[in-house]
């Protein structure tokens, strides 16, 4: 069926970059504005390490050939599948309840930023606009390096907000099952972020007025469930999964 195209006015333009900018200037992440029917960027803007060497205006013109000329051959079969996946996945829900769930998809991979340096990337897309039709027209788009994981290469993730339900992909039956998403305690969270400004376990023993063997067999459950050996990789996952 064919889908009306929409173009877009200098001012439509202009706001999007704007938007990107604006959050670009907190994170150290790269941001896109897609457009899903032509696979063309309408806006680019972050860090240049993620940029592969690139201008954001040659990277803008490249559309999503960046992704697929800055990939493995393992990283564009999980581009390809990631991309299928999420249009089989949005295309199953009816039309209103589409445009009305707010829906995060995330995959791993590792960007190739040149013929020695392998980056490990987490990209998340989100669909921000539709048309008549039902159809999303613009994804948002955020890529930011995630601590280095062989296990986490390939993970492909939706989670909706709306409901706070999350779903994984599996490589084996090529479907979408439930997911069920980590959470930290109180404690956890505490140990976690006072650790990563430099506290150490007895300072916060003392901080939490809890025992001594209380901090540290706290701190091994929380390592063996982000599935990390140092508080660097927790943080990493932590902040990746919204869980801080």
């Amino acid at each position: 069926m064919g889908t009306p195209t929409h173009t877009f006015s200098t001012l439509e333009l202009d706001l999007i970059e704007q938007l990107c900018e604006a959050v670009s200037h907190t994170t150290y992440a790269t941001l896109f504005i897609i457009d899903h029917h032509t696979h063309s960027f309408h806006a680019v803007k972050g860090h240049p390490l993620l940029l592969c060497g690139h201008t954001e205006e040659e990277v803008q013109e490249m559309g999503l050939r960046f992704f697929a000329e800055h990939s493995t051959p393992e990283g564009r079969l999980i581009l390809e599948t990631f991309h299928q996946a999420m249009h089989n996945y949005v295309y199953a829900l009816h039309q209103t309840e589409r445009e009305n769930r707010k829906l995060m998809f995330s995959f791993h991979f590792q960007l190739v930023a040149d013929e020695k340096k392998r980056l490990p990337v987490r990209c998340e897309m989100t669909p921000m606009l539709f048309n008549e039709n039902g159809d999303y027209r613009l994804v948002y788009s955020k890529l930011s390096l995630t601590p280095r994981n062989e296990e986490a290469e390939g993970l492909l993730l939706v989670k909706d907000t709306t409901n706070n339900q999350e779903w994984k992909y599996s490589w084996e039956n090529h479907q979408w099952n439930e997911y069920l998403p980590t959470s930290l305690s109180e404690l956890e969270r505490s140990i976690l972020t006072l650790t990563s400004m430099g506290y150490t376990e007895e300072d916060i023993a003392n901080e939490s007025h809890k025992a001594l063997s209380t901090i540290k067999s706290c701190k091994q459950r929380l390592f063996e469930k982000l599935e990390v050996k140092n508080v660097m990789e927790a943080t990493g996952v932590a902040l990746t999964r919204h869980l801080l």
